[in-house]
């Protein structure tokens, strides 16, 4: 029985595995610059579709589709938009403060300030992990936070019900967040860098909630933000800008943890580049450096080895802007897509990323865009499943655990008193905080190790959809409650 159980959860992740419809969508805008649009995959190819949206989209760019393929939100770093392109409900003034303020009608200067992932024990439910500097004189976020979709809500609109929660404080880099799958295939590992420093925060989101962070000091001082990313298969983690240079570091997905550090300084590296990018097959990085594209061979025993120029800028121009090099990302039709820098109206194009050398083929302005165009959303790889043979690829374990949560809230929604009933007595003393909808904490207490039930009177709180949490033996539980 247990091993026709795990060849159907196998078959089922393969399933899952063989598309990444997440990112079948990426958002564009900036009405500023004549027109909004979307990349579409649907087709199995870049397709460009003209839309009309309110938001405009700077360098910050995250969006989440569904399992067929269709944008559900996006989100700009200052708030939140639904499929209808209208504000979701509750997703305003994500990341606030002056900062935020003062780009507020243009999108986030940021690239790679929020990473946004399926939440790993309710299918219907997403994080936002975000972060922003305080002003503009401050070149570290204080803080890294977290926001939750439920699209269950608003007739299948979705509604944010978790908002702005701080996950922790420190000085970090206002960018390069990323996520990669566990290698059990369903939680997420999300690593941050701290600033002026090799310090890397690592928290695991599974059914459970959020633990951590898990600190972790490797590689290089760090003190400017480019962009980073995951290879495809998760084992590699690469970083680059022209203050710090490139960084590749192997990473484990069991533990969340990095080894094997390896890093280059490129000569007469003055040019703003933010763009690395993974061959599909995780052998090859792309790493553009503004007027040229270098390819690197991972595999080699050196970087500096491995290096091969791949493409150099041809001259051309787009709204009066040369077309270098900049930010990139992988399509789920296995092409790489970069986006020059400073607006222009142009997608790049790796052809076949796979191929060393000039074989992979690079196209300058492939592909025409109605409006301008400033950074790709960066995605995760949804479809990256259990690491087989590794000791953490529990599968059924998954099952079990994802059956059984911890904790419960019901009624809910209510409209006065509800219960928080425990699974177990074996946690030790929680502690529970409450917070309304602009994220003001309302409510903290104490629950007692061994406590089955525990009773909160809602009667005098307004209606609204409430964020709670539940810190116990070094994890948090999220839930939220909907008053009537």
């Amino acid at each position: 029985m247990k091993n026709i159980l795990c060849m159907i959860l196998l078959t089922v992740g393969s399933l899952r595995a063989s598309a990444q419809n997440e990112s079948t969508v990426w958002v564009f805008g900036s009405n500023a610059l004549n027109g909004d649009f979307n990349s579409d995959f649907q087709s199995g190819q870049m397709q460009i579709d003209s839309v009309s949206r309110n938001m405009n989209l700077y360098m910050t760019n995250s969006s989440m589709c569904d399992e067929n393929g269709r944008i559900l939100f996006y989100t700009n770093g200052i708030y939140i938009a639904n499929a209808l392109n209208d504000t979701i409900q509750n997703g305003a003034e994500i990341n606030p403060g002056s900062f935020s303020n003062g780009w507020g009608n243009r999108g986030l200067p940021l690239p790679q300030a929020v990473v946004t992932i399926n939440d790993p024990g309710n299918p219907n439910n997403y994080y936002l992990f975000h972060l922003v500097v305080d002003s503009n004189t401050n070149t570290s976020a204080k803080k890294l936070r977290f926001s939750k979709v439920d699209m269950t809500l608003a007739s299948g609109l979705g509604a944010v019900t978790v908002k702005n929660q701080i996950v922790f404080y420190d000085s970090l880099i206002p960018a390069n967040l990323v996520a990669v799958k566990h290698a059990n295939g369903r939680d997420w590992w999300i690593v941050s860098h701290q600033n002026h420093s090799n310090l890397f925060h690592t928290i695991l989101v599974s059914p459970s909630g959020i633990q951590g962070p898990f600190d972790q000091r490797i590689g290089k001082i760090m003190n400017w933000w480019g962009t980073a990313k995951f290879s495809p298969d998760g084992t590699k983690y690469a970083s680059y800008d022209n203050t710090n240079g490139l960084q590749l570091i192997e990473f484990d997905r069991c533990s969340g943890s990095f080894y094997s550090d390896r890093y280059y300084a490129f000569q007469n590296d003055t040019f703003a580049a933010t763009g690395v990018s993974f061959s599909p097959d995780s052998k090859l990085l792309y790493v553009s450096r503004n007027p040229v594209l270098v390819q690197v061979n991972t595999d080699s025993i050196s970087l500096e080895d491995g290096m091969d120029t791949v493409a150099v800028w041809d001259g051309f121009f787009s709204n009066q802007i040369r077309t270098g090099f900049g930010c990139s990302e992988l399509g789920i039709d296995n092409k790489i897509y970069i986006t020059p820098l400073g607006g222009t109206s142009v997608f790049h194009v790796v052809e076949m990323p796979d191929i060393p050398g000039s074989g992979c083929i690079v196209t300058q302005h492939a592909i025409l865009t109605p409006g301008a165009v400033y950074t790709p959303p960066s995605f995760s790889n949804f479809s990256l499943g259990p690491l087989i043979g590794s000791v953490c690829d529990s599968i059924i374990n998954i099952v079990d655990e994802i059956n059984q949560p911890l904790f419960t809230l019901y009624p809910n929604p209510t409209t006065g008193i509800s219960k928080i009933h425990s699974s177990s007595r074996s946690f030790q003393e929680a502690e529970i905080y409450i917070y309304n909808t602009i994220g003001q904490l309302i409510y903290s207490d104490i629950i007692q190790s061994g406590t089955f039930e525990y009773f909160i009177d809602f009667r005098n709180y307004v209606s609204g959809i409430y964020s709670m949490q539940i810190v116990h033996d070094g994890k948090v539980n999220i839930l939220s409650l909907v008053k009537l």
